[in-house]
């Protein structure tokens, strides 16, 4: 069998539904594949839409345990996979129509130069309105949370080459057969694998502008972000070995700014003035228009002090657990 897709998913059947329809809709033809949507025991009838669509596609559904991390997940698939290839898909995702034969094709033909081929990520609301689309749009910018060049936002539309760090994409069965994906960290387990993929092969990381999916940020409007951003930032510092200087950018940034504040108060309104101008022009720069230019000037300040909190937040937690 050429490919097996991964499909870790916990409450989210509705988006799965969506997923495997831009899979049925995609180009497959020729290709012997299968689909593992790989399940922590949802009560959302995820059953029953995995069971809709196999009469279309080749797709069935693995339970794991009840509320199962996506490394457990990812594991229980690995462990079931019948391809040469383990393509892992988030359910909040949707392919385009080349993504499948060209990933793998793409995939193939690096694979003596790399050990995994990740795709160009493009970020889409959940909802059709112009707040949540552009905080979709904000969401690809550098500025937001560090820079990403899988993701397309202004400054890496196309851009294709090596890269430090790819988000879902193409594998080598046997790798995520033996290295299992960590079960151990809440976040980052990605960064993790991916470092221990890098030291077995000896090989980094391919991004490719033409295989290309779609995120559905689920959390669209800015309070379910700034919480997400929040427990994103508490968990960094759970998941330290594989975390990098560019996730502790917003913490050291509110440092110097906090810093600079006590020792020269003179300086405040200059360095508001130059965050405020910041965020206008990252946000121009990927809404493209001057209202998304408008509502930057709320997300950015919003989204970094939810990230900072949460950042303090993980380094008490963590503080009170070694004293125990």
């Amino acid at each position: 069998m050429d490919l097996t897709i991964c499909i870790p998913c916990f409450e989210d059947s509705n988006n799965v539904d969506k997923l495997l329809m831009s899979i049925y809709q995609s180009d497959t033809e020729g290709l012997a594949y299968e689909i593992l949507v790989c399940d922590g025991e949802s009560q959302d009838g995820i059953e029953e839409i995995v069971l809709s669509w196999q009469s279309r596609i080749p797709v069935r559904l693995i339970s794991t345990s009840r509320r199962a991390s996506a490394s457990i997940n990812i594991n229980a698939g690995a462990t079931l996979a019948k391809g040469d290839i383990f393509c892992r898909i988030d359910s909040h995702c949707l392919v385009t129509r080349s993504f499948v034969k060209r990933g793998l094709w793409e995939f193939q033909s690096r694979l003596k130069d790399f050990s995994a081929l990740g795709p160009s990520v493009d970020v889409i609301a959940s909802n059709d309105t112009f707040i949540s689309n552009v905080i979709s749009k904000l969401y690809m910018s550098p500025f937001l949370l560090g820079p990403s060049k899988f993701k397309r936002s202004f400054f890496h539309k196309g851009y294709s080459g090596e890269i430090s760090n790819i988000y879902l994409g193409f594998y080598i069965t046997e790798d995520v057969k033996q290295l299992r994906f960590s079960e151990d960290i809440q976040r980052k387990q990605d960064i993790e694998f991916l470092s221990r993929l890098r030291e077995k092969r000896g090989v980094g990381f391919y991004n490719s502008s033409e295989v290309e999916i779609k995120y559905v940020l689920k959390q669209d409007e800015l309070v379910s972000l700034m919480h997400r951003c929040f427990k994103q930032g508490g968990l960094l510092f759970q998941s330290l070995k594989s975390s990098r200087l560019v996730h502790f950018l917003p913490l050291l940034c509110a440092l110097i700014f906090v810093g600079s504040v006590m020792i020269i108060p003179s300086l405040t309104p200059y360095m508001v003035g130059a965050y405020a101008i910041c965020s206008a022009v990252f946000g121009f720069l990927e809404c493209k228009s001057f209202l998304g230019s408008l509502l930057s000037l709320l997300l950015f300040p919003c989204v970094h002090v939810s990230y900072v909190a949460g950042n303090v937040t993980g380094i008490l937690e963590a503080i009170i657990l070694r004293k125990r």
